[in-house]
Order: structure tokens, then C-alpha cells, then sequence
């Protein structure tokens, strides 16, 4: 619940928040980025982690630092993401996998949770959903880690490249 309401606050007030992300990033530099990164992958908002390196590459830092503190910051917002699925939202999935219409819903994750991880770390979509549905289907963190965080630090320098140019 408090998520919902938290990227409901981010949509309704998304020039505020742009205008903090920069502001931000203008600041702490690197640092801004990694920050801002971390937080557009921990809570469900219509901001994927390379809007801060968007942002980085607009006041002129390097490149390659730019990249980096993106998919670090990009990365630790998965790995939480993850454990809060796997500790907060174990029960609650346990409880809905047992109800009729959803029972096929959960089979299908537990069989190709891998590919959906896949298939959201890719395009702009909410990838910190698929992260909590990893960790909530006890996703061995192997597979999240080259599902989702591999391919999601491809993702963040292709349109950060794209940018760059």
C-alpha cells in the first residue's frame, strides 16, 4: 500500500520530482546519480534509473562514471527490491497462489519467472514489480542476477549511449 501511494505521489508531482532529480545530481555529482538511481529501482514510479544519468550527461560528467553509478545504484535498488519481496511478500503470495483463479498466474511465474524477469528488465516497464515477484517465488539469486540485473545494466547503457551521442 505504501508503494501505491508513494508512485502515486511521484506521478502527480513529476515535474517536482525532475526538478529535484536534477538538482540533485548538480550537487552531489556521481553521487547524485547513484542515489537517484537506486530510488527509481526500489519503488514502483514512472522513472526507470537512467532519467538520473540523463540528467548527469546534461552537466557534462564522463560518460563511463555516469554508467557505472547508474547500474550500481540501478543494481543495489534490484537487489533490495528482491529481499523485500522474498521477506515481506512470501506470505501474501503463498495466500493468493491458493486462491482458484490465481493458481495458474503462480504456476506460470514459478515456471517462467526467468524470462518475465528478462523480459522486464529490457524495455521501460516497472521492472521493481518483477523483482519483488522474483523474491517473493524464491528466485535463486543466480538467475535474478543474470535474468534481471545483467541484462537491466545493458538496458541502462543503451539508452544512456543513445543519449551520449
Amino acid at each position: 500500500m505504501i508503494m501505491i501511494v508513494l508512485a502515486l505521489l511521484v506521478i502527480i508531482n513529476t515535474e517536482n520530482v525532475e526538478l529535484m532529480v536534477r538538482q540533485g545530481i548538480q550537487k552531489y555529482g556521481l553521487g547524485g546519480v547513484l542515489f537517484f538511481s537506486f530510488i527509481a529501482d526500489l519503488f514502483m514510479q514512472p522513472f526507470g534509473p537512467e532519467m538520473p544519468g540523463l540528467f548527469a550527461i546534461l552537466a557534462n560528467l564522463k560518460f563511463p562514471n555516469i554508467y557505472l553509478a547508474t547500474v550500481i545504484g540501478s543494481t543495489l535498488g534490484g537487489l533490495v527490491s528482491f529481499f523485500i519481496g522474498r521477506h515481506f511478500l512470501l506470505q501474501r503470495i503463498n495466500i493468493i497462489c491458493q486462491i482458484g483463479k490465481y493458481k495458474n498466474y503462480c504456476k506460470l511465474f514459478s515456471k517462467y519467472g526467468r524470462w518475465g524477469l528478462l523480459l522486464a528488465a529490457i524495455p521501460p516497464i516497472p521492472f521493481v514489480l518483477f523483482c519483488w515477484l522474483s523474491g517473493a517465488f524464491h528466485m535463486k539469486i543466480k538467475n535474478f542476477v543474470i535474468f534481471g540485473l545483467v541484462p537491466r545494466a545493458f538496458r541502462i547503457g543503451f539508452y544512456l549511449g543513445l543519449a551520449w551521442v
